[in-house]
């Protein structure tokens, strides 16, 4: 079954994790929804759109959760750290939060439960674009 993509005037497609949208060459942005619970089913999907959208190209991801309330299974953090699928073209994610319980569950994350993808916490969005793009660059050109 194909999944259906939707790019917007902006270069941005719904998941069901929140807008993702493109912002340069491969760096993601990927802005939550307020109140959002991360489940595996809503992962999945994501993956999914996510791996429609950008083939095999190898990118960063900025996770944008400034300002917003949220949650994320330990099923779900699972998922982002074993799927193959998602492993393969995300190679490193920028979380961007100024909320003290979700930097609590971004290091858990961070430290505890992802192996595969480089991944650092940030409570500013030039800081982490920043380290992203240098990120980048360096895993494309190894």
């Amino acid at each position: 079954m194909a999944i259906e993509i939707n790019i917007n005037k902006r270069n941005q497609v719904n998941t069901p994790l929140g807008v993702l949208s493109k912002i340069a060459d491969n760096i993601y942005l990927l802005d939550y929804e307020d109140e959002l619970e991360i489940t595996v089913e809503k992962s999945v999907g994501f993956r999914d759109k996510l791996i429609a959208l950008v083939k095999n190209e190898k990118i960063g991801i900025i996770l944008n959760a400034m300002d917003i309330q949220g949650t994320a299974s330990i099923g779900s953090m699972q998922f982002f750290s074993k799927d193959i699928k998602y492993n393969n073209v995300c190679v490193a994610q920028a979380i961007i939060t100024n909320k003290l319980a979700l930097k609590l569950l971004a290091n858990f994350y961070a430290d505890f439960i992802n192996k595969k993808s480089t991944v650092k916490i940030f409570n500013n969005f030039n800081d982490g674009l920043t380290w992203l793009e240098n990120k980048i660059k360096s895993e494309l050109k190894s």
